[in-house]
């Protein structure tokens, strides 16, 4: 699972680069969570060329095939299941445990299952989906995520027995004068890390 504190952080992209990343080494999925706010296809150019259904129907129930929920991405070996047509709570689509039942059934088919979320602080999808995922990644954008708002994140996560197993620094000037700023976060995950 990858997500991000807020919208606007990087989270999208960089599930998308990693999921290129790993197709070099192995068959991927990308799964778009956000049903609220879809925006993968939208960064490819491909928002046309979307499946009728996606995530949020097919693990809704019915008679929905996984085939008519994935498509290819143009260019490359990723595989994209998009967030589909139903826009209401995930609480009220499925159970946690229906859901890592889901996400355990794609490991027979993909190396890799890679998740991007919604943001975590603005609705409670994320804490959902993460109590079903296997590894949970938190990106964190330069100048723009705020300390504050990363340890409201991670006591949301720690209130579901969830824990972040890294970050991902986005966006990160690495000229001599931006260090102190990733020591400070870098020193903040140590400590976390510490107490978990």
């Amino acid at each position: 699972m990858i997500s991000s504190t807020y919208s606007g952080e990087g989270k999208t992209t960089i599930s998308l680069n990693t999921a290129l990343a790993f197709s070099k080494i192995g068959k991927v999925l990308l799964i778009e969570t956000d049903i609220r706010r879809p925006s993968v296809l939208s960064k490819t150019s491909q928002a046309d060329e979307a499946p009728n259904a996606g995530f949020s129907d097919i693990i809704q129930g019915g008679d929905i095939k996984m085939s008519e929920c994935i498509m290819r991405l143009p260019g490359s070996e990723i595989e994209v299941m998009t967030s589909g047509t139903r826009r209401s709570d995930l609480t009220d689509l499925t159970t946690t445990k229906k859901l890592k039942k889901f996400f355990d059934a794609l490991k027979s088919n993909y190396d890799y299952v890679i998740i991007d979320t919604p943001p975590i602080q603005p609705v409670s999808d994320t804490l959902f989906i993460s109590q079903a995922t296997d590894h949970n990644l938190l990106v964190v954008r330069s100048k723009v995520t705020k300390i504050v708002g990363i340890k409201s994140v991670l006591r949301k996560l720690e209130n579901v027995d969830v824990k972040v197993e890294g970050f991902i620094f986005n966006d990160l000037d690495t000229s001599k004068a931006s260090y102190y700023g990733y020591y400070q976060y870098g020193g903040y995950y140590n400590k976390y890390k510490s107490y978990s």
